[in-house]
């Protein structure tokens, strides 16, 4: 996903300390919603976008706020030259795809990409940045419920997209979904943000701006508050975008909630789901994990082939 992991928040939600393309806002209102890469930390963002726990797939947290999630990370690359370097074979599959700022990288390697969410909003978006490509597959769906009846030899859960899953359940379900379209050579990149080192909890509570972007005709500024409950391993957050232009101005809301792991957490939860802990980075740049790294990059391989989808 982007390289970098120093410095510029990369994850769609970090935590109380993290923290979207061309608005053209429609009306305001507060929802529950999920990604934001961009940080004001180190994490905020990311959802990502797409993973969120089935249960709230029927919903589009985002409905209101896409726009302003591919505003706030359009520009964002510091995982991509990660993504580009390990992937060397298509199809890929991206989960949590959002507006698709990863899908880009990748088309425009000459990959073919599947890219999913289950954020119809987000879905939206990316098919009007990327258009009409013959090896583009878009397909709004959640990850606990996915059925694409083929495998594929790459997978990729970008910024974050994995705490989008808040239960257990929700996340043993979208791991085994994953290993069944994954081949048996096949590889899974999840990046998440490092718990460790994501909380400024002296800052908890507090609306932060973090990011303001000039428009043709005006301009965006989004702010958050981050809330961390330690004993649910929840951040909540409360996000606020204010959209100036020369004949109005618009404030929309939005609240959302993700479910951290931690990296020991993390590898048993993926060996339960059938899947080999390879090699875990701490950052873009692919130093070695420590207590203080930024992110944690995980590979991983299927242990066995899964019974759920057909074909190789």
């Amino acid at each position: 996903m982007r390289g970098r992991a120093k410095g510029h928040s990369a994850n769609r939600y970090r935590s109380v300390r993290r923290t979207a393309r061309s608005p053209q806002v429609s009306g305001t209102s507060s929802l529950t919603r999920i990604p934001l890469v961009s940080a004001i930390g180190s994490f905020l963002f990311h959802r990502w976008t797409m993973h969120l726990d089935y249960s709230q797939s029927l919903m589009d947290p985002y409905r209101d706020i896409a726009q302003y999630y591919d505003v706030e990370h359009s520009d964002f690359r510091d995982d991509i030259e990660f993504y580009l370097n390990v992937v060397k074979d298509g199809p890929v599959l991206v989960i949590g795809c959002g507006t698709g700022r990863v899908t880009a990288a990748l088309l425009d390697s000459g990959l073919e990409v599947w890219g999913i969410d289950s954020s119809p909003s987000m879905i939206g978006k990316a098919r009007e940045r990327l258009g009409q490509d013959s090896k583009l597959r878009l397909v709004c769906t959640s990850m606990q419920t996915l059925s694409l009846n083929r495998r594929f030899p790459v997978c990729i859960l970008p910024l974050n997209t994995l705490w989008h899953c808040l239960h257990r359940e929700a996340q043993i379900e979208g791991l085994t979904a994953v290993h069944a379209h994954l081949t048996a050579r096949g590889t899974l990149l999840i990046d998440v943000s490092n718990p460790l080192t994501m909380v400024d909890r002296g800052a908890e509570g507090e609306m932060r701006e973090r990011f303001s972007k000039n428009l043709v005709d005006g301009v965006v500024r989004g702010s958050s508050a981050a809330w961390d409950d330690e004993a649910e391993q929840t951040l909540a957050f409360s996000l606020t975008y204010e959209e100036s232009r020369a004949d109005k101005s618009m404030l929309t809301t939005a609240r959302l909630r993700l479910r951290y792991l931690y990296r020991f957490e993390l590898e048993l939860l993926l060996r339960l789901c059938g899947f080999d802990v390879r090699t875990v980075y701490g950052s873009y740049d692919l130093d070695p994990y420590g207590s203080s790294s930024p992110r944690i990059l995980t590979v991983a391989t299927p242990l066995c082939r899964s019974p759920r989808a057909d074909g190789d």
